[in-house]
């Protein structure tokens, strides 16, 4: 099966880890043996990052395997474990200075992009995207969701009235890193989040960002709201009934909310969730051209949505409140 493939491939590389560790480790015994000539100080420096790096991924792929095997990530089997996960955490008191973005919103936009957070940059200027090298404005101003016009962060508080678009964030306080927000602080901000489309209840949200938040969001959705008949598309079901996530992948996530008590005809009734890809500066898997074709993707699928040519009835659906 896919599953068992993919446990083959975690195997596989925590084996390949650790033999590279271990000959790592010898290599430098040897070359700083006093029987061996003076070698260059370059090449431990080199093997000391080579160590460290292999070390990590080794511990980082022990930690999924815990997982996988039902302990929760929460749990730890020692106190380096927690000690680790929690490293890059920083706590509220750090950013006090930077303050939350205003939210770009209006009622029934047609597309709503979510970041995680604010970085620090955003935090200290007030505008959506505007990192260093993020290449979401770029990318927006060469898609069909602005008809190809240039747009730039400070033109954030226009899009809902020139181009029916949103801005928003997962997380409203800023950090300098993704690594300094807990999972358990991302978990707990959908909720809120949840309320706060079902407020403006726009067609379409589009998370910027396959693992956070798009990975978080429907992780607490499927956690939430998972019965034997309501399915995530691209999930398998357990024996629980509950989803089991596989890779976030661009594209619609197969979930919408129902705006319950809405019954004009006109009006959007139900929110279409999409996973786009970061496009920060530090996430260089994608260029610009990929940006803009993936946001044009968006663009047609919205004008289908409008149109009535796509079901939705087999969608994953949620409804508020989270409890019901």
């Amino acid at each position: 099966s896919e599953d068992q493939v993919e446990v083959d491939k975690e195997e596989t590389a925590e084996e390949a880890d650790d033999w590279l560790l271990a000959a790592l480790q010898e290599t430098k015994s040897i070359i700083q043996s006093e029987n061996q000539v003076e070698v260059d100080k370059s090449d431990v420096v080199e093997l000391d990052e080579q160590l460290d790096r292999t070390s990590t991924r080794g511990k980082r792929s022990s930690s999924k395997s815990l997982e996988n095997n039902g302990i929760p990530a929460g749990s730890s089997s020692s106190s380096s474990s927690s000690n680790r996960k929690n490293a890059h955490y920083a706590s509220p008191e750090k950013y006090a200075h930077l303050n939350p973005i205003t939210d770009r919103m209006a009622e029934e936009l047609d597309v709503v992009f979510c970041g995680i957070n604010p970085g620090q940059t955003s935090g200290a200027n007030g505008f959506h995207f505007s990192g260093p090298g993020n290449r979401f404005w770029p990318a927006l101003s060469k898609s069909k969701l602005t008809e190809g016009q240039k747009v730039v962060y400070t033109d954030g508080s226009d899009l809902p009235s020139r181009f029916n678009l949103g801005l928003t964030d997962l997380v409203s306080r800023p950090t300098a890193c993704l690594k300094e927000l807990s999972v358990e602080e991302k978990k707990a901000a959908v909720p809120s989040f949840l309320q706060k489309v079902s407020q403006y209840r726009p067609r379409i949200v589009c998370f910027m960002g396959l693992e956070t938040p798009s990975n978080i969001f429907r992780t607490v959705v499927c956690q939430t709201f998972s019965t034997s008949d309501n399915q995530v598309a691209g999930t398998s079901k357990t024996k629980s009934t509950k989803p089991k996530a596989q890779k976030m992948k661009v594209g619609n996530m197969n979930i919408k909310l129902v705006h319950r008590g809405v019954t004009d005809p006109n009006a959007v009734r139900e929110t279409i969730f999409w996973a786009l890809a970061s496009t920060s500066g530090v996430c260089g898997q994608y260029q610009i051209s990929s940006h803009v074709s993936f946001m044009n993707e968006v663009y047609e699928y919205l004008n289908r949505l409008k149109e009535g040519t796509v079901s939705t009835s087999e969608m994953f659906s949620i409804e508020l409140p989270l409890d019901s």
